[in-house]
Order: structure tokens, then C-alpha cells, then sequence
């Protein structure tokens, strides 16, 4: 779907595409350190990211009501697609994410930090050295809240799966899948559990 640009306000289109660029930028920053830490050398993923549909989002939740049960969120529990994202949000909260025995816990948070995600393609490219988590939000805190993720996407003709250098004879932990198909797949998933 192409932008809606509201025609009265051009400097929030100037300044939301500054912030595109930025955020794709760090973003090729924080694969190389990926790609170090895997023991790879640090351009391993460079190359993935020419045209990427990599995505910045807008999103607003308002606050939900007091004394909500737990399984009211203003978001669906999920992990996300792409290998990073990247997330700055208010002072606000309400960003949960779930542990591995599946208690949910608060991310409160930092000021003049962002919240760097791990998504499911880093898990696939690192076969698990990376996991991907579930998180939600859940706006408790009778306030508005605003937040702004950055979801970095591979160019969509790349084929995403467990770096062959990795492996080490292990038998790779997850199927190779092209990045369109597996942003399609993901964005019906969402939509039909947003319902």
C-alpha cells in the first residue's frame, strides 16, 4: 500500500523519511555487529539490504481500562518478521514480553534508548543462536502512548535460513523461505488475528 502523505503537513513527510533513512542506516549497523557475533565477517548481510520494504510505523494505544483482565492487550502477542527492529517509544510503557516459561514481563522504557527486537529472520539466519521473542502491549497506564518501531526487511527476493558457516554439520533448524512470501504469510497472520 503506498503512503498517505497528509498534503497540509509537508514537513511530517520530510521528517518521517529522515527517520526512514536514519533507521535503516543503524540498522545496517546492528547487522554487522549481528554478523560479528555470529563469528561471520561484517558485511555478511550487506548485501541483503539494496531495496529493502523495510517498514516505519506510527502507532498510537490508548489507554486500556482500569482493572482489565490479563488477556486484554492493545496489541496481538507476536514476534516479528524481519532479522531487527528497531523501537523508540515514550515514557509511557506497556510493552510486555513473554518469557520462556510464558510469564509475560514488563520492558519498561529507557530514556534516549531505543528497544531492539530480534526477529524471526535473525533467528532463522543465526538457526536458533538468536531467538526470536514473543511481546505485546498492554497500556495500563491511563495515558496515551506513542511509539515508533523500525521493522528492517531483507530485500524481498532473498532467501532467508540458517547461514551455511554456521551449521558446523548440524542440520539446520529451520526451512529456507524467500523474504515475500514470508512477509505475506505474516501480514495475513496478523490481520486475521487482529479480527
Amino acid at each position: 500500500r503506498a503512503n498517505r502523505w497528509p498534503a497540509t503537513m509537508p514537513a511530517f513527510r520530510e521528517a518521517c523519511e529522515a527517520w526512514l533513512a536514519a533507521m535503516h542506516n543503524l540498522s545496517l549497523e546492528l547487522l554487522r555487529a549481528f554478523a560479528l557475533g555470529l563469528g561471520l565477517p561484517e558485511n555478511h548481510f550487506d548485501g541483503f539490504f539494496t531495496a529493502p520494504p523495510s517498514q516505519l510505523s506510527l502507532l498510537y494505544y490508548p489507554p486500556l481500562p482500569a482493572g482489565v483482565d490479563q488477556d486484554v492487550f492493545n496489541t496481538v502477542s507476536h514476534t516479528d518478521e524481519g532479522p531487527v527492529t528497531i523501537l523508540m517509544q515514550d515514557d509511557v510503557g506497556g510493552l510486555e514480553v513473554k518469557r520462556r516459561d510464558g510469564v509475560w514481563i514488563q520492558a519498561p522504557p529507557i530514556e534516549d534508548a531505543f528497544t531492539i527486537n530480534v526477529g524471526d529472520m535473525m533467528m532463522w539466519w543465526s538457526n536458533g543462536r538468536f531467538i526470536s521473542n514473543y511481546h505485546r502491549v498492554r497500556n495500563q497506564s491511563g495515558r496515551e502512548r506513542y511509539s515508533i518501531p523500525f521493522f528492517a526487511n531483507p530485500d524481498r527476493d532473498v532467501v532467508v535460513g540458517p547461514v551455511r558457516e554456521l551449521l558446523d554439520g548440524d542440520e539446520p533448524r529451520y526451512p529456507y523461505v524467500r523474504v515475500e512470501d514470508h512477509l505475506v504469510r505474516f501480514y495475513k497472520r496478523l490481520e486475521a488475528n487482529a479480527v
